[in-house]
């Protein structure tokens, strides 16, 4: 089998991370020739530790996302007497961790399987609350896809009349959605690895299936871990966790490549995440005592990731309607000493109707706050 690798890659202080070159190397048994697309501003160092994978790396700039990458690959920077001549070629981008097992079965199953493209995960299709209806979808971070399809005419068709996205949610729609979608019109058979496996893992209020990492980590035995999700707000952050947690005890995969990423990213970039994990663990050993400020969402959070450290904290504080069966007590009813931290894990309305009060109570250096301000 004869396949060629296109990987897009962006970072927005152009580095590329471990992580990006275990990905490329743990494939390369599998994918026999590399293209790597660089989203707008790469590093000299981080450009010179991808060529010892390939020499063709093109520098574009950022626009249109990952589909406008890959449909300059299609029409640009590669020619189709050269595409044509691979037996499948893997779209792939760098939003996700691992191969956190071997893929090898993987591979040998859509191989035997008579399906034109496949993926890992499939977006279920959902009516929303306006009425409009997102169609079931193969997720576009990694999709095979075989010779009989790119081929076709209607491969080029696609590419063509694909404008480059000027927002995420177009790049979901006109591409990721479509994708599947288009090519099923066209009489092709899209599949994902989920779609193997007999019986329904998730409820039915289910919808993107990488809000369950660990239930497909451990159900289905996807490979990979998606980045977006280990930020401390992140809606199914104590799910990512516990993918974190199994992948330490149940797999090889170095963990520190995770880590040294999230500590990376939560430090140079603030649309990433609130919290900033280095400044988080500093915080932690600097006092004796910590207490969580705010029970909800981000309180809950920040507990978990307590958990998942073996991090110890004294409860969580609340400003009215202390629950103390959920470890909950005033503020007011707290004695604040100078060996105590208190961590602001709270959103940002919240945060700013309750950091007024606290911070004429509190030594300002005692705070470890979200970064809204």
């Amino acid at each position: 089998m004869n396949r060629l690798g296109i990987v897009v890659l962006y970072d927005a202080n152009g580095t590329v991370d471990r992580y990006v070159e275990f990905l490329l190397s743990s494939l390369q048994s599998e994918i026999q020739e590399y293209i790597i697309v660089i989203n707008g501003y790469m590093k000299d160092e981080s450009i010179q530790r991808l060529r010892q994978y390939t020499a063709n790396i093109y520098i574009r700039e950022n626009a249109g996302f990952d589909a406008g990458a890959y449909k300059d690959v299609f029409l640009q920077f590669l020619p189709q007497s050269v595409w044509k001549n691979y037996d499948e070629i893997v779209l792939m981008n760098d939003t996700f961790f691992g191969p956190v097992t071997s893929m090898e079965q993987i591979w040998k199953l859509f191989e035997a399987d008579s399906v034109d493209f496949w993926g890992i995960t499939r977006h279920p299709r959902q009516e929303l609350s306006d009425g409009s209806i997102v169609e079931s979808h193969i997720q576009s971070y990694f999709i095979v896809i075989k010779r009989r399809l790119f081929t076709s005419p209607y491969f080029s068709e696609f590419w063509e009349k694909l404008s480059y996205p000027q927002t995420y949610q177009e790049a979901v729609e006109n591409f990721e959605i479509k994708f599947t979608v288009f090519f099923k019109e066209k009489g092709f058979c899209g599949k994902s690895l989920m779609d193997l496996k007999e019986g329904a893992v998730f409820d039915e209020e289910a919808v993107n299936p990488c809000f369950h990492s660990y239930e497909l980590l451990k159900e289905y035995h996807v490979p990979f871990l998606k980045k977006k999700f280990l930020n401390l707000e992140s809606p199914n952050f104590a799910d990512m966790m516990a993918a974190l947690e199994y992948i330490e005890k149940e797999t090889s995969y170095n963990k520190d490549l995770i880590w040294e990423s999230l500590f990376r990213l939560s430090k140079e970039n603030r649309k990433w995440s609130a919290f900033n994990y280095s400044e988080l663990e500093k915080f932690y050993c600097r006092y004796t005592r910590i207490y969580i400020y705010g029970a909800g969402k981000y309180g809950q959070n920040m507990k978990r990731y307590f958990q998942y450290r073996k991090w110890k904290f004294g409860c969580f504080l609340v400003s009215d309607h202390a629950d103390e069966s959920q470890n909950c007590k005033n503020f007011r009813d707290v004695i604040i000493t100078k060996d105590v931290g208190i961590i602001l894990a709270l959103g940002r309305k919240t945060f700013y109707e309750v950091y007024p009060i606290i911070r004429c109570q509190v030594d300002e250096t005692q705070l470890m706050l979200p970064d809204y301000l």
